[in-house]
């Protein structure tokens, strides 16, 4: 079942958000990707 956002992180719009970072998964290393999204969550939900 597909959801606009996440019961755990509902102020998360996590399908539009995914997808972008999947993206820069096509330029950018891994590593920078993860850590670039891991920082934005983090922003997110503090």
């Amino acid at each position: 079942m597909e959801t606009e956002f996440s019961p755990y992180f509902p102020n998360i719009p996590l399908t539009q958000v995914i997808p972008e970072y999947l993206k820069k998964l096509k330029t950018e290393s891994r590593n920078k990707t993860m850590r670039e999204f891991r920082a934005w969550v983090k922003e997110k939900i503090s």
